[in-house]
């Protein structure tokens, strides 16, 4: 059973959870505003060359909009696992099954969104200088490392809490 403080802790963490999904339209909007007005996609990486999206052809602001959403998904599922996982905390349910599950996807969704973004960005910018939106390209080779090292962290604690599970199992076998 959780301690008064640690429920108190996971109630805070619910209601911020709660509050970042309120104000989610709010930033998805104004992000979406800035891209598409002061720019996102750069010819050469550099960010004082980047073109806004409203300047692109039909073509180009539909390619660069399913770039943006995918994002978009991407940030949006993995508050939703933060979100069911701290949840599940707050019911204590710590040590179960079904929190390894949450953190594995987790972890999953943090270490494939670098390729993911890299992928698409690559993509989606090289298709633009095809149609013209774009006058030169030169491939993007940035990659999160923070992300892959925070699914990594978050893939060992998972381990970390299985054989936990496990000790706890064998111990209540024993007795």
């Amino acid at each position: 059973m959780l301690k008064p403080q640690e429920l108190k802790l996971f109630v805070r963490l619910d209601l911020f959870c709660r509050i970042l999904w309120v104000l989610f339209p709010i930033t998805l909007c104004y992000g979406l505003y800035w891209v598409f007005e002061f720019g996102y996609f750069t010819e050469t990486g550099d960010e004082c060359s980047a073109h806004p999206i409203k300047e692109f052809s039909l073509p180009g602001k539909v390619l660069a909009s399913i770039y943006l959403g995918i994002n978009i998904v991407l940030y949006a599922l993995l508050l939703a696992f933060i979100h069911h996982l701290i949840r599940k905390f707050r019911q204590g349910e710590m040590f179960v099954e079904s929190t390894l599950e949450i953190m594995k996807s987790i972890a999953f969704v943090l270490m494939a969104w670098p390729f993911i973004e890299i992928t698409l960005y690559n993509l989606v910018a090289y298709s633009l200088n095809k149609i013209g939106d774009l006058k030169d390209w030169d491939p993007s080779f940035y990659l999160e490392l923070v992300l892959l090292a925070l699914g990594g962290v978050i893939l060992a604690l998972r381990l970390v809490i299985a054989y936990a599970i496990k000790l706890h199992k064998d111990a209540e076998m024993t007795v």
